[in-house]
């Protein structure tokens, strides 16, 4: 067992070298997803930003001796460890992004590849401080690091040699804005890859109907749909909302 943290809830993760995967457990009978009984083996609760993201550094060498599959269940442990809903909402984004992506009619492949940038689209998040997911003290300076976890996310994901670079692009962009005012770049339109507008999307309906954080005001199913609709052409891609407000509304 080795410990990165000081602090009095040690950051703790379990490395044995004899195992392929020693961070991953997964049965035989895996589902599509972990599940909420499947818990981590290491936690990063109380961990400050530098020591969480020693662990990822770590935890990459790692995922680089794993197969995509497997790789889902590693970097949803570490979410889980970190942040237990932002575990929830990532799997919720990737259900969306995928429903959405077969909606399309996009090529197997491609779903895939959304489906999984959509799992990993928040990794970024696991070096935010507690008082973010507290929603406790939003200083200017826990603002600022909330802006750089799409990025803080990509310099992850880019140090797995497996991953492609739509996987990347896709936690990179997803605070992109169709209109333009998005974030970290300003992209506009098509500038942002199909495969990140997808996920956008799905990222900011799950988003408003899941209670992530403490004190959130969650919309109902119907009052989500109206806030896409109002807002397509402004925040999404218009050409994906009504595809992805037929595809929600019947499944």
């Amino acid at each position: 067992m080795t410990t990165i943290s000081q602090l009095p809830y040690p950051v703790k993760y379990t490395v044995d070298s004899s195992k392929k995967n020693p961070l991953i457990n997964i049965p035989s009978n895996k589902q599509e997803y972990p599940q909420s009984n499947q818990r981590p083996q290491f936690s990063l609760i109380n961990a400050n930003t530098g020591q969480a993201l020693k662990a990822l550094t770590l935890q990459n060498t790692l995922a680089n001796n794993c197969k995509t599959d497997d790789l889902k269940y590693l970097i949803l442990n570490m979410l889980e460890a970190r942040h237990p809903q932002t575990k929830q909402h990532s799997i919720g984004v990737a259900i969306y992004a995928k429903e959405l992506a077969k909606e399309l009619k996009l090529p197997d492949e491609k779903v895939n590849e959304i489906e999984t940038g959509a799992l990993f689209h928040d990794i970024g998040k696991i070096s935010l401080p507690d008082d973010f997911f507290n929603q406790k003290n939003l200083t200017p300076g826990i603002v600022f690091l909330c802006k750089n976890h799409p990025e803080n996310g990509a310099n992850i994901l880019s140090k797995i040699a497996s991953l492609s670079k739509p996987i990347i692009n896709i936690a990179k962009y997803h605070h992109e804005k169709y209109d333009g005012t998005g974030y970290p770049n300003g992209l506009k339109g098509e500038e942002i890859p199909l495969e990140t507008r997808i996920v956008s999307i799905a990222d900011a309906f799950d988003s408003m109907t899941r209670k992530k954080y403490p004190n959130q005001k969650v919309k109902t199913f119907e009052e989500a749909i109206k806030a896409i609709k109002e807002n397509k052409s402004g925040q999404w891609d218009p050409a994906l909302t009504e595809p992805f407000i037929d595809c929600v509304t019947r499944k």
